[in-house]
């Protein structure tokens, strides 16, 4: 019996077999990769998105001088109340270099809640930058773009894509 033959098809066989186990895992991994990057700029999307638009609506709350003391603190809490559960997902989903600066913004964003439902007013017709208002706004705001900034840098962590070039019109 001529064991070469037999010896050179199963070297050959396990060689085949490990090629495919190895292809395989690393196409796990590239998809379970992909579906996290995937959860993650939807998270953060998400995120932003209720955040800026509570933000957007608390502007409006404080701008609104024939709200009583009653109505306003239910609207700004019932504004704020969506901003939880989003909260609690990014927590659950980015790492603590996303986490740490979106939960400032948020903690930020409650304390502009909390000043409107106390009375904070946007002091529409004449506004001025110099009205704690505007410091609310400007803090908020700051936060917002650290957080964002914070988001962009983790998935260009994982995605090496350079930024679109500016246009300038």
């Amino acid at each position: 019996m001529d064991w070469t033959t037999l010896v050179a098809t199963l070297v050959g066989a396990a060689i085949a077999m490990s090629s495919s186990l190895i292809v395989e895992i690393r196409r796990s991994r590239h998809d379970t990769d992909s579906e996290w990057r995937r959860s993650r700029r939807e998270i953060y999307a998400e995120y932003l998105t209720v955040l800026s638009q509570a933000r957007w609506e608390l502007s409006g709350v404080a701008g609104n001088g024939e709200l009583s003391d009653t109505a306003r603190r239910a609207a700004a809490n019932e504004i704020f109340a969506r901003c939880y559960q989003i909260r609690h997902q990014l927590e659950l989903y980015s790492p603590s270099a996303v986490s740490e600066p979106a939960l400032v913004y948020f903690r930020t964003l409650r304390t502009f809640r909390n000043a409107i439902r106390d009375g904070l007013r946007d002091g529409a017709p004449d506004y001025s930058e110099e009205t704690e208002y505007a410091a609310h706004v400007r803090q908020v705001k700051e936060e917002f773009g650290q957080c964002r900034d914070a988001m962009r840098a983790d998935i260009r962590l994982r995605r090496t894509f350079p930024d679109p070039p500016l246009r300038l019109e």
